[in-house]
């Protein structure tokens, strides 16, 4: 799947996907011909477990600012 289908389908930001490449929290095979990233089920899974752990971390973070 393409950039735009893995953030929606992850629920994150095409911006967002394209950062987590760059520190390499995730590695998408690309494309030699189009050099184009392209994302596998596997990558997806990183990205809604990454998406779940800033969710899960939102609550501490509302405490600390109380």
């Amino acid at each position: 799947m393409n950039i735009g289908e893995a953030a929606k389908k992850s629920g994150l930001t095409v911006k967002t996907v394209r950062y987590y490449d760059e520190i390499n929290l995730i590695k998408p095979v690309k494309n030699k011909v189009t050099n184009y990233r392209q994302y596998t089920e596997a990558e997806l899974a990183k990205l809604q477990f990454i998406l779940s752990l800033i969710h899960i971390s939102e609550p501490t973070r509302q405490e600390a600012i109380s």
